[in-house]
């Protein structure tokens, strides 16, 4: 016998010592009555194991795990298993009071103190008889153990045999460690150690001796079980993805072996201040979780590197150049499919752990690390200075991925953008989760809230490299379109058109509706298409301006085709929006954008088509420039034969053979009229004032017959005039146009009150002159001349008249004239201020 009580007196407590299985190591049959609270430890037992295989039952359920047919099984065991507790739960309750509370001790047998120690002797010799019999089957337990994992090594079913056989280990240390206590406690060796040995110091000091070398076999045994079960837990979280997507019911067997270790830990701590071997077992059991989240962690970042390393080897295999542009694909497929990889993580892996875990955390932190590395070394580090060299598909691809990975860290780790400190410019200043100690979940958040940072101004780069890249290859095409020969064919309305519009926007159309697949997945998406329809808009913008004039300035046709193309450019922009808009991707707030972008190339185009159809009258007056009129118009032979006031109907038989045809669309052909009305008075105007100018004698004037002369000119404003009011008869906006030849009215009044012809007062005539001029310095330049046309020795008497100061309104900047959308021929004032600047 170990323990011999005759040898010695043991100090018995009278308090019952609680074991894995309810019972009492005991010698004296006495002391089998004594435990009264052994009913009450008992039911609150199995109340404590009922409620954990609930807890875990509920967990598996809800976790929502891809069941097999092995793990529906299983889940049916244990929900039997649990009835059974219940039932017994019930059973034993009927020794509780009517009141139904367990923990007061009320019990229905209170009064009968004898029976109750029966009942309680009855179960404890039960339960020790059968505890006697495990603790002497140790050794072969752990044989057969042992032979179970050999057995299931590389078995589909491998980690539920590991799962199972460490609940078995872990009753079998507890088992151990409660009879270690049990067979102590008899000697008082916990409780007063000192005053054991005092008493009889050697021969106690044996026994306890004894007690160990005992224990030492089973110890060795169950130990060694316990090596080999942690030594088969901690790996097989390296196969983690692969089990979660070949065999998920083994993933969970692996972590309810490490969380059935971790739990016992837990159970362990209240005792651990009563024996010291409570605490080896608390801190081997313990830091399972860790080390396991370490693996996992550390299995991670394998994962990710071993992905993107696949992707580089296979791009070099495949490489033409082995340029930047390879590796860059090879690092950015390699990153897609880690995202692809979050998405199982989210869905498939997370089920299979408990929360605490930080699953998603841990895969996250690893794939940012990873991504962030690789990304960074391609671009060029963190100034990204080789981001320059890729395409414009692989700057979308890129701003697409960030955003993408973005979106999958926020679905994981909602309050992320939180977390991210955009002050840490540099790499170096990031944290990172080290593999070299537990993990800390804090880290792990800050490193991706980090990495989330670092990405952020990748994509800034990006952005603005893509917005370039977009300007460069934009400006290539148009430029290209925009010095293409076209040639103007007419519609089957008659109106000249050319197929620059349909080259243009059917190349900007294709790449808008490109980009707005690709780009617009979310509300950053639609920001960045917005950018890019702002940056597209600006180009387009930008080379209408560039290459207007070189569309209008070859003959009358290009310029009719010019005004219609870009009246039809209008068209194609209404064109594109509208199909934008049709997707319903964008709301309101990026509409307003949207419109903001677009009018001012709206705009542009409008102006632009109005100012090519007026400058038809550019091509029209050159035309009638080289014709007699020009050169003839105030001469003698205009004074003296062309008494029927010939050249005056060339202009306008010239412009009717120009216009007769209507080239133009309806509107722009209205605009046309309106520019060729002021541009024969322009036109008319200057011949004179180019007439006064070329005339240098200072007593006689520049006509013969002053009287003769003024008829003359009276019969060709007539002609004019009723020309123009012919047209305005069909188009009523024209009659605006016809107070144009008032000034010529006024001009003819100047010439015939300079020849004294008209009466009344100068003042008056050149205060007429002045409001349809309305520069004062233009004004007097213009008085003179006609002065000097017909009475040039009363020149210097009107300059000093026009000194006077009767004349108001200053003198216009010159700025106000020869802008963007002047055109040359229509502005009385201009041509007036450039014969000044010339005359002077």
């Amino acid at each position: 016998s170990i323990i011999d009580d005759s040898d010695y007196d043991y100090v018995a407590s009278d308090k019952s010592v609680k074991t894995h299985e309810g019972f009492e190591f005991r010698t004296s049959s006495s002391k089998l009555t004594s435990g009264y609270l052994k009913m009450e430890r008992e039911i609150d037992h199995l109340r404590r194991s009922t409620k954990q295989h609930l807890n875990m039952i509920n967990a598996r359920l809800a976790d929502g795990v891809k069941s097999s047919g092995t793990e529906v099984h299983e889940l049916v065991q244990s929900v039997e298993k649990t009835k059974g507790d219940i039932d017994q739960l019930k059973k034993t309750f009927t020794y509780i009071s009517q009141k139904g509370d367990a923990k007061t001790g009320e019990y229905l047998l209170a009064g009968y103190d004898t029976m109750r120690d029966a009942i309680n002797a009855r179960k404890n010799l039960a339960r020790c008889f059968t505890d006697l019999q495990n603790f002497a089957n140790i050794s072969t337990s752990c044989t057969k153990m042992h032979d179970s994992l050999s057995r299931a090594e590389y078995q589909r079913n491998e980690f539920i045999v590991l799962r199972d056989v460490a609940t078995e280990y872990i009753a079998l240390e507890s088992m151990l460690l409660e009879a270690e206590a049990g067979l102590k406690e008899s000697f008082g060796a916990d409780a007063d150690m000192e005053k054991v040995l005092s008493r009889s110091q050697g021969k106690r000091r044996q026994k306890l001796n004894d007690i160990d070398d005992y224990l030492a076999t089973p110890r060795r045994n169950v130990m060694s079980l316990g090596i080999e079960i942690k030594g088969k837990i901690l790996p097989g979280f390296n196969d983690a993805f692969e089990l979660a997507e070949t065999n998920p019911a083994a993933l969970v067997a692996l972590v309810e072996a490490v969380e059935r270790h971790v739990y016992t830990a837990e159970e362990c701590k209240p005792q651990e201040q009563k024996n010291n071997r409570y605490t080896d077992i608390i801190k081997r059991f313990s830091t399972m979780r860790d080390e396991s989240k370490s693996i996992l962690y550390r299995s991670f970042l394998e994962r990710c590197h071993k992905i993107i390393a696949g992707k580089q080897r296979l791009a070099a295999d495949l490489a033409t150049d082995g340029g930047d542009s390879d590796n860059f694909l090879a690092v950015l497929n390699g990153t897609t499919a880690l995202l692809g990889d979050t998405n199982f993580v989210q869905t498939e892996m997370l089920p299979c752990f408990p929360g605490d875990w930080d699953v998603g955390i841990l895969w996250v932190s690893a794939m940012s690390k990873v991504c962030c590395d690789n990304l960074l070394n391609t671009i060029g580090g963190q100034d990204a200075n080789r981001i320059y060299n890729l395409s414009v598909g692989n700057m979308m691809n890129l701003i697409n991925w960030i955003e993408d990975y973005r979106e999958q860290i926020k679905s994981l780790i909602p309050n992320i953008e939180k977390m991210v400190d955009l002050d840490k410019k540099s790499y170096q200043e990031l944290i990172f989760v080290s593999c070299d100690k537990p993990i800390d979940t804090g880290i792990a958040l800050q490193s991706t809230a980090d990495c989330v940072g670092m990405m952020e101004r990748i994509e800034e780069h990006a952005r603005t490299n893509f917005l370039d890249q977009v300007a460069d290859e934009t400006d290539k095409f148009l430029d290209n379109a925009y010095k293409a020969e076209y040639h103007g064919n007419r519609s089957s309305e008659g109106i000249l058109l050319s197929s620059l519009p349909q080259d243009i926007f059917s190349f900007i159309g294709v790449h808008i509706n490109l980009m707005q697949e690709r780009l617009m997945k979310d509300s950053v998406g639609t920001d960045n298409f917005l950018l890019f329809l702002s940056r597209i808009f600006n180009r387009l913008q930008f080379k209408q301006a560039e290459y207007r004039d070189r569309l209008l300035r070859d003959s009358f046709e290009n310029c009719c085709t010019a005004a219609n193309d870009f009246l039809r450019m209008v068209e194609k922009c209404e064109e594109i929006i509208q199909k934008i808009l049709s997707n319903g991707d964008i709301n309101e707030e990026g509409q307003e954008k949207l419109e903001n972008y677009l009018s001012g190339l709206l705009s542009l185009y409008s102006k632009d088509a109005s100012y090519a159809a007026q400058y038809c009258s550019k091509h029209i007056f050159s035309d009638i420039s080289e014709s007699g009129a020009y050169s003839n118009l105030f001469s003698n032979s205009w004074e003296k034969t062309m008494v029927q006031n010939q050249y005056a109907g060339i202009i306008v038989a010239t412009i009717k053979d120009y216009v007769g045809d209507e080239l133009l669309d309806k509107i722009l052909h209205v605009k046309a009229l309106h520019a060729l009305s002021s541009a024969t008075i322009v036109f008319y105007v200057e011949r004179l004032v180019a007439r006064g100018l070329s005339h240098n004698s200072r007593k006689h004037g520049v006509f013969e017959n002053d009287e003769e002369a003024l008829n003359r000119m009276r019969g060709d404003i007539n002609i004019f005039r009723t020309y123009f009011e012919g047209l305005a008869s069909e188009n009523r906006s024209l009659n605006k146009s016809l107070k144009h030849f008032d000034v010529l009215n006024t001009i003819h009044d100047c010439l015939a009150h300079a020849c004294g012809l008209s009466e009344g007062s100068a003042e008056d005539i050149i205060l007429r002159l002045h409001l349809s001029i309305n520069d004062t310095n233009l004004t007097k330049f213009l008085v003179q001349i006609l002065w000097r046309l017909m009475a040039p020795e009363k020149e210097q008497e009107i300059s000093q008249l026009l000194e006077n100061g009767f004349l108001t309104g200053g003198a216009k900047s010159p700025s106000n004239f020869n802008d963007h959308y002047s055109v040359p021929g229509l502005s009385l004032e201009y041509m007036l201020r450039d014969y000044q600047s010339g005359g002077n």
